[in-house]
């Protein structure tokens, strides 16, 4: 990080930094006094209908391009205050190439490019519109249950950190508690106290529980479970 000068704010806008004239800023700002100051960035001294933002004793990531400034003062209500500002730039370089964005590369274009996890050089793709193509390592999935359940809690998987997928299927149109499951620590007992139900099905986007699983049905009804 570059630390820029500190800027000590007061009771009217001031210009703490110009992208303008001193290049675009991406990095962090901090209030160093404790003191609560009203902060703006925009293309000039922001009117009473301009939003800004509040910092108060504390870091805040910021980015400042050459058609915007960023403003500050005295938060309204605290006169006696003295907030201070001070911005740390990012140390981070662009690489752009000689061709403008969004154009058709010239000789010798830039390109990026990372490591994978055998470390092997791959380079990064994107598509026609631009974003960054993220495909998905393919799971393999193990049935651990298909299988009518009864009255009892029975256990029907085990998940632990590396489990990264869960589906829990109910094979028919269950009602609230024709499916009940509970998570316990791997190897405890078997739970006793009521679960949460399962109705048509959950694939836990939330978040996957770790431990054994146990369902029952006083239904009797049927349960499929799949796990990668």
């Amino acid at each position: 990080m570059n630390t820029l000068d500190t800027y000590t704010c007061t009771d009217s806008w001031g210009l703490v930094y110009d992208a303008a004239a001193s290049g675009d800023f991406i990095g962090t700002m901090q209030e160093v006094t404790g003191y609560r100051s009203l902060c703006y960035i925009g293309s000039g001294i922001p009117g009473n209908d301009d939003a800004g933002f509040v910092l108060s004793g504390g870091f805040l990531q910021i980015s400042v391009n050459a058609a915007n400034k960023l403003y500050a003062k005295r938060y309204p209500g605290d006169p006696y205050s003295m907030p201070k500002l001070s911005l740390a730039m990012a140390n981070i370089t662009v690489v752009g190439g000689a061709a403008p964005v969004g154009s058709a590369p010239t000789a010798n274009p830039v390109g990026i490019s990372g490591i994978d996890g055998s470390g092997l050089k791959r380079a990064v793709k994107v598509n026609a519109d631009g974003g960054t193509v993220v495909a998905a390592s393919p799971m393999l999935y193990t049935e651990d249950w298909n299988a009518a359940l009864t009255a009892t809690y029975q256990k029907v998987a085990t998940t632990t950190t590396a489990t990264k997928s869960l589906r829990m299927s109910c094979a028919c149109n269950a009602t609230a508690y024709d499916i009940e499951y509970a998570v316990v620590t791997a190897g405890a007992a078997a739970p006793t106290a009521n679960g949460q139900a399962l109705l048509a099905g959950d694939d836990f986007l939330a978040g996957i529980p770790v431990g054994d699983i146990y369902a029952r049905s006083a239904t009797a009804q049927k349960l499929i479970v799949w796990r990668a």
